[in-house]
């Protein structure tokens, strides 16, 4: 057994041996959310790698970042809204609440859920392992293939690492042991740093659209100063989350972008790393908005999100509220 495998995987031996023999349950689909990023694209490309009875699907789209990078991996096939009754185990990968997989069908009870986002007691399966230490899907996914001995090939580490520097925001939110199992993946791929930069770089070309819409959001942005920190508030119709790290690069301390499509709203927000510093979890925060205003949210300190039925504005402003009642106490 590797001597990477994380304290994580070894006090939750149990729970990951039973998902181990679950996974010899087969056909099987590797479910991910909707509008599916990078980290969730090549862990799902990873995890196929060692189970290749299972196929990978998504029921509405991915994002473009992840179009484009799987211009280098052009094997990979993703289904679109597949039948769930065709498969006989279901993995969902990088996903921290039910409501991010954009499905109207329900979801059977034996499915196995494997991410690093907040715990969520929604997903009502035992088969659930969820490291929060974890800066990326990509290590779980790696440990994982540590742990049952699987020999990655160069290939397969380099989608690992790509996936770990677009979930870090290269290594700006990586821990120690992201960067332990960073090297170890460097060793394997076989590459360069530099080769591995430039794969991340190429699928970062933003398009027409992806622009127009930050100066949009730029336009509608309006913010308030909290003592010593700045709250930025924008709204868009896509890219909400691609607007909240510009607002960050703007200056802001806190960004909230916000989008309504129907009666169906949908939230991300940013912290500085200063915030999370101090303590604050912006997942836990969306996560309590949510039971607040009947959503689902969650996620990471520094980077939550938040969907549901209802007023987009008025989500808004309690983000908005509550962000202020916890920057005032610091």
């Amino acid at each position: 057994m590797n001597f990477l495998i994380s304290e994580s995987i070894m006090k939750n031996n149990e729970i990951i041996q039973k998902i181990i023999e679950r996974l010899k349950q087969k056909p099987g689909l590797i479910l991910l959310h909707h509008n599916a990023d990078i980290d969730a694209v090549v862990s799902a490309i990873a995890f196929q790698s060692a189970f290749p009875e299972y196929r990978i699907g998504v029921f509405q789209k991915i994002s473009n970042l992840s179009k484009d990078l799987l211009n280098y991996f052009p094997e990979i096939e993703i289904l679109h809204s597949p039948e769930l009754k065709r498969f006989k185990t279901i993995v969902i990968l990088d996903t921290s609440t039910p409501i991010l997989l954009g499905m109207s069908d329900d979801l059977p009870k034996d499915i196995i859920v494997l991410d690093h986002h907040m715990k969520n007691d929604l997903w009502g399966t035992e088969l659930y392992y969820c490291d929060e230490s974890k800066t990326s899907c990509a290590e779980i996914i790696f440990e994982l293939l540590e742990f049952i001995e699987f020999p990655i090939e160069p290939k397969i580490a380099i989608a690992l690492l790509v996936g770990i520097l677009a979930d870090t925001g290269h290594f700006k939110y990586a821990t120690s042991q992201s960067f332990v199992n960073f090297g170890r993946l460097l060793e394997l791929s076989k590459t360069s740093m530099g080769n591995i930069l430039k794969i991340l770089e190429n699928t970062k070309t933003p398009e027409i659209s992806r622009r127009i819409a930050h100066l949009k959001g730029a336009q509608r942005l309006i913010f308030r100063q909290v003592n010593k920190y700045l709250v930025a508030v924008s709204r868009l119709s896509s890219f909400e989350a691609s607007m909240c790290r510009q607002l960050m690069i703007l200056g802001a301390d806190v960004g909230f972008v916000g989008a309504q499509r129907n009666k169906q709203l949908q939230i991300s927000g940013r912290i500085s790393t200063e915030l999370v510093d101090a303590g604050v979890h912006l997942g836990k925060l969306f996560q309590s908005i949510g039971v607040e205003l009947t959503c689902e949210g969650g996620g990471h300190p520094g980077a939550a999100g938040m969907n549901g039925i209802g007023d987009v504005e008025m989500a808004l402003n309690v983000c908005v509220k509550k962000i202020t009642e916890i920057l005032e106490e610091l």
